[in-house]
């Protein structure tokens, strides 16, 4: 907070700098004696030197002893020192909120009387005036491929240094996250990019990009979420690779409706099928493999072969999608499809019922 000489106070952050640094500038002069014994600094009007102890006389070698009087000490007004007080806590105040603006530069304008109101404008509306900083959309279903893409559109990192961090995160974020099978996966943290809407500054390194997105979700799952998820009998990183699928399949408009569909197929056992999982190998990982897709991989994620889940998520899942997850509604359905428009569902118990649907839907083949 910098004391602009006429009573008003501009705030400052220090922008590109991950750890958040204020300056706190004051144009107020303190008047200094030196203790003639220690020589050390004291202010003008103390008796004795807090360091050693001496008493303080004014100029001893000159003056007279009318002169060796010590000044008398100021009284300070209980005015000014609630005013004092007000001051230091608005300082705390102003600081915590900036710091919770997360990335960029905001300024803090004061000017006037009424500071209590021009701060709580500032919270409701922040100002920024910064360059090196962007925000940057995520929707709900993107991949990590259309998240390194948007990023890299943005200048906030690069893509492909984005992607390689992703298929390799560190062991504790593993750990955290639960993940046992990363071998296993084509890009190791697909679903926990958490979709929103996030600041970030312009050039920020990968480590810390990726840490924005995984500590979105870590703040989005509850202990409540974890403990239904072991209810079903599912860990947490199943119930993701669930809700991902809903989220390919059914955005939000019959979430717990599909969600029932693929939890009765995977209680009786019966592979899910979902086309889906096929279309994330072959659109959003392929172009950006240097090998291209494995046989692994197609075993892994192609759902019309493998018993039971692919061995990851497929898109980052909104939380709508996480809940259908958890919460599926109670039915007998074992099959759906979708019209052309994708906008009519048809759900079935039976093959037969099934094969009627998709008739009714203009599905090709049947």
């Amino acid at each position: 907070m910098q004391d602009s000489g006429n009573g008003d106070f501009l705030l400052k952050r220090i922008p590109r700098c991950d750890t958040i640094v204020y300056e706190l500038f004051t144009r107020r002069k303190i008047a200094m004696i030196t203790c003639p014994k220690c020589r050390r600094n004291l202010p003008e009007d103390s008796e004795h030197c807090k360091f050693c102890g001496s008493e303080i006389k004014l100029n001893t070698d000159k003056l007279s002893s009318d002169s060796h009087k010590s000044k008398p000490k100021k009284k300070v007004s209980s005015g000014k020192i609630v005013i004092a007080t007000i001051a230091a806590v608005m300082s705390v105040v102003v600081v915590s909120v900036i710091i919770l603006l997360g990335p960029g530069n905001p300024t803090l304008d004061i000017n006037g009387n009424d500071k209590i109101s021009a701060i709580k404008d500032f919270i409701k509306n922040p100002v920024y005036n910064n360059d090196d900083v962007a925000t940057v959309t995520f929707p709900e279903g993107f991949t990590a491929t259309q998240i390194a893409e948007r990023l890299e559109e943005n200048n906030i990192c690069n893509a492909q240094e984005f992607l390689e961090r992703v298929q390799n995160p560190s062991e504790e974020l593993l750990n955290k996250l639960e993940i046992t099978n990363k071998d296993e996966r084509v890009f190791t943290l697909e679903g926990y990019l958490f979709p929103d809407t996030y600041e970030f500054y312009i050039d920020e390194s990968v480590d810390s990009v990726i840490g924005r997105f995984t500590d979105n979700y870590f703040a989005r799952i509850s202990d409540k979420d974890r403990q239904r998820a072991a209810e079903l009998g599912y860990t947490m990183d199943e119930i993701m690779t669930i809700a991902s699928i809903i989220q390919a399949e059914a955005g939000n408009s019959e979430n717990y409706k599909v969600s029932s569909v693929l939890h009765n197929r995977l209680d009786t056992g019966t592979p899910i099928e979902c086309d889906v999982t096929i279309n994330y190998l072959e659109t959003h990982c392929s172009p950006f493999l240097e090998n291209g897709i494995t046989e692994e991989n197609r075993n892994n994620y192609n759902t019309y072969k493998c018993p039971a889940l692919p061995k990851g998520p497929i898109c980052s899942p909104g939380y709508d999608s996480i809940k259908a997850a958890l919460y599926p509604a109670e039915t007998d359905f074992l099959f759906f499809v979708t019209d052309q428009d994708l906008t009519t569902y048809y759900y079935a118990v039976t093959w037969d019922e099934h094969v009627a649907n998709c008739k009714t839907a203009g599905v090709p083949g049947y």
